[in-house]
Order: C-alpha cells, then sequence, then structure tokens
C-alpha cells in the first residue's frame, strides 16, 4: 500500500492556516505570519487483536461469488477494509495544528508475468477521513481476487 500527502489547491485554504515548509526535515512549521505552528501528522495501520471478530477486526477481507467447479474467476468479487489511526508526533506541542493535507493512498497487488518479471496491479480505493482515523476499502474483481488470496 502506498499513502502520501497531497497539497491542497491554495484556493482551498486560508493564507493563515497554511505552512511555510524551508525544509521538509524539519519537525515543525509556521505560516508566514508566525503566528500558527504545524506539525506533520502521524499514520499507524491497525492490526487485528486476538479478540477480534469480523466485525470488530480493523482489516478485513470478504470474498463474494462462487468461481464454481471450472474456476471461473470472473465471478468472484472482494473487498478489503482497512482502518488507519491519525495521531500526532511527541514534539507536537498545543496550540500546533496537523499540515492541511489530502491523503492520497494507492493499493498495488505484485505479480510475475509470463516472463517472470515483477509486475503491480495499481488500485485505487475508497478512503473517509476522519477526525482520528481513514477507512480504506479496496474494491478487486476476477483474477485480482484469486491472485490476493487463494483458498
Amino acid at each position: 500500500m502506498t499513502v502520501a500527502l497531497r497539497p491542497l489547491d491554495s484556493t482551498e485554504q486560508s493564507p493563515e492556516t497554511i505552512p511555510v515548509i524551508f525544509n521538509v526535515h524539519d519537525t515543525s512549521w509556521t505560516n508566514a505570519y508566525g503566528n500558527q505552528s504545524f506539525y506533520m501528522p502521524t499514520y499507524e495501520l491497525l492490526l487485528p487483536q486476538s479478540n477480534d471478530n469480523e466485525n470488530t477486526s480493523p482489516i478485513t477481507f470478504r470474498i463474494f461469488g462462487d468461481p464454481g467447479p471450472a474456476g471461473d474467476e470472473s465471478k468472484l468479487s472482494a473487498r478489503i477494509n482497512l482502518k488507519v489511526k491519525i495521531g500526532s508526533p511527541s514534539h507536537a506541542g498545543p496550540g500546533m495544528s496537523p499540515v492541511p493535507m489530502k491523503l492520497s493512498i494507492g493499493f498495488h497487488i505484485p505479480y510475475l508475468d509470463t516472463d517472470g518479471t515483477v509486475l503491480s496491479h495499481f488500485v485505487q480505493p475508497q478512503i473517509e477521513e476522519h477526525a482520528d482515523s481513514v477507512f480504506i476499502s479496496v474494491f478487486l474483481s476476477g483474477q485480482w481476487v484469486a491472485l490476493s488470496y487463494k483458498r
């Protein structure tokens, strides 16, 4: 899975709420007026716990359809759900805000072609952002279901 942050269009944000970043390796930044500080939020993929079930697990993989005795993979579809926790780094103090960005996520399925070359199939998932978490839903069909999960 690839996670990236992409900048907002300048028309979507007030200049006072945009950090000025001279060095991306700094741990915090201020706006052009120096009156607001920003930090880069942290993202943590939540893992299932031993007491989770299919309704409470932060990761689920559901397969729909039946390939039948002939193994017709075109009849298969699947949904993968992932939950990511959004946090703030330890250096983020009171009054600091997360950098205003839109989250961009891609899901890659690696596979070998007939020559043995490693390739990647890219899937753009649906993203639902909340204040402290992100829900990611990846939808697959046909051969990509079979390749992602062999029964």
